[in-house]
């Protein structure tokens, strides 16, 4: 009986105190954002300064590959399950000792799944509630972040592309991870292409209107951006200084592909990338090209941002 109504006490505290801290949270403006994606875990800090603008620290990320297997079986596999459950259990431990509130968001790979419930509530088991985004919602929270809801975006992801200019928003079920496995079978770059681009044919919507008015973003144009700059060390705040055009993307992916698979493994920048840069290279290629896009600028900030004003008011 004592250590039952002992039980009761902690728990209560504990409710007490998670109060406590997403009050403080709100009041100050701040709190942890999860993006629980298709190719990797990110996390970040942020705040809301005086002029509702959000600021994050620098996103930290795990790749994880939540998404393996998934376009085969239509199920969250349980080894990536595990290792994304590993990521996010880590990220939500600096969350709770700086004292601030962790607002997490799934994307294509839990929404798209059949046990989409059971990771929410596996995730749940470890202190975190878990908001499955739609594909419209990814595309206008990218927008939000990026771009502060104005002009139009192409986010490449782990699990789905999302393209918005104006009223026309579009997310479809093709992402590098996706790609990478339609491009298992492939013994040539040409068959790459066509395993890719019939898919995207297949998937992928464009407003009737061609637009040089489209931000880049997401981890694949990122570091496409990066490449292209030469870094050596991935700097996002710099990639996001490049603006993509239609022959260097050509001439990286002819690039990307003469390396193989150990030349790829061998640049450190494409770490936790070196599978999945070439298939997500070859997405972008294919929506530069149908949404009228000549260059392309990139930016680091996206659904992250976009979800902390989400939460904490614009």
């Amino acid at each position: 009986m004592q250590e039952t109504k002992l039980q009761q006490s902690i728990a209560q505290m504990a409710t007490i105190c998670a109060k406590i801290i997403f009050r403080r949270a709100n009041i100050l403006k701040q709190a942890a954002i999860m993006d629980i994606g298709s190719n990797s875990i990110r996390y970040a800090c942020g705040r809301i300064d005086e002029a509702g603008r959000a600021s994050m620290e620098p996103k930290q990320l795990r790749t994880t590959r939540l998404a393996e297997g998934l376009e085969e079986k239509g199920r969250l596999a349980e080894v990536p399950m595990m290792r994304s459950l590993w990521a996010m259990e880590a990220f939500a431990l600096d969350a709770h000792g700086r004292g601030l509130p962790i607002y997490a968001y799934a994307t294509s790979a839990v929404r798209d799944s059949a046990n989409r419930e059971a990771f929410c509530r596996r995730a749940e088991a470890l202190g975190m509630e878990v908001t499955v985004l739609s594909g419209e919602e990814e595309a206008r929270l990218a927008q939000l972040g990026a771009t502060g809801g104005a002009g139009g975006i192409l986010d490449i992801g782990g699990g789905s592309t999302q393209i918005l200019l104006g009223d026309f928003v579009h997310s479809a079920p093709i992402g590098c991870v996706r790609a990478r496995e339609l491009c298992m079978a492939a013994h040539s770059l040409n068959e790459m292409k066509r395993a890719v681009f019939a898919r995207c044919k297949e998937v992928l919507r464009f407003p009737p209107q061609k637009s040089e008015a489209y931000t880049g973003l997401g981890g694949t144009i990122l570091t496409i951006a990066a490449l292209m700059m030469g870094q050596k060390t991935f700097d996002p705040e710099k990639a996001c200084c490049m603006r993509i055009c239609h022959t260097a993307l050509d001439e990286l992916v002819e690039w990307l592909y003469s390396l193989g698979d150990a030349g790829r493994h061998a640049q450190p920048l494409l770490a936790g990338r070196e599978e999945t840069i070439l298939p997500g290279a070859l997405i972008l290629v294919f929506v530069m090209a149908h949404a009228g896009v000549g260059e392309l600028a990139v930016s680091n900030r996206d659904g992250m941002e976009g979800y902390l004003l989400e939460r904490l008011g614009r």
